[in-house]
């Protein structure tokens, strides 16, 4: 296991392997469908060929790190030359793969267009909706941008709020050192502001980030970070 500090400041404990996690599943049974309805995620193994994963890779190292010119990036929405740290990792990460350019891009934009299809992510989306799954965003990371705790229906949800998915796929196993994609089960089932007014994220977005600080305590929300694999 390792240690970690939760957004709250309280030390958190990360496995390192699947070994060291919980049980998790490899397909949206009704079992897992169960536990993601109670704690508000689920962790499915093995979705992805691993193949696919280290194209899709293999694609940003060739395309993505090299460009000098701007690309649409997640953090921001506005559109960025690459920013790299010490180790050459891109820190701004790319926003929409679908709609890079094809003839400057065309190897991402057909790997990942290929893992954001595959037969078994849409059927466990099917699964969740009912329904077969519609694209409407999607991000890139190379570099961990150190995201705050937040609810992703803050920045974008669909017409009925609280039924708009996401899914977090790891392309290469990450060290839990070198900082993880976490979750508070059970906080779907609160009721967090709303963009606007008081929390409007263009005025007073650090508001919204210090609420869901103080939210994590006054519920007693344990954090939880999936040991994350490609394979």
């Amino acid at each position: 296991m390792f240690s970690i500090a939760s957004p709250t400041g309280e030390p958190a404990l990360i496995p390192e392997s699947p070994s060291e996690d919980r049980s998790y599943f490899s397909a949206l049974d009704e079992r897992a469908r169960e536990y993601l309805l109670e704690e508000g995620y689920v962790v499915l193994r093995r979705l992805i060929n691993p193949a696919a994963c280290a194209a899709a890779r293999e694609a940003f190292a060739r395309e993505v790190k090299p460009y000098r010119g701007f690309l649409y990036r997640q953090t921001t929405a506005r559109a960025e030359r690459n920013r790299f740290n010490t180790l050459g990792h891109v820190m701004n990460p790319l926003l929409n793969l679908q709609d890079l350019d094809p003839q400057g891009f065309p190897e991402l934009r057909r790997e990942s267009l290929d893992i954001f299809t595959a037969a078994a992510l849409s059927a466990a989306l099917r699964q969740v909706f009912g329904e077969p799954p519609k694209l409407v965003q999607t991000m890139y990371f190379e570099g961990n941008s150190a995201t705050w705790a937040h609810q992703d229906t803050y920045y974008l949800d669909s017409e009925s709020m609280g039924t708009m998915t996401a899914a977090w796929i790891a392309l290469e196993d990450i060290h839990p050192g070198a900082g993880r994609f976490f979750v508070y089960p059970g906080s779907h089932r609160i009721d967090v502001r709303k963009n606007g007014g008081d929390f409007d994220v263009a005025f007073h977005h650090d508001r919204y980030k210090m609420l869901i600080v103080e939210l994590i305590g006054r519920y007693g929300l344990t954090m939880r970070a999936p040991a994350r694999r490609s394979r």
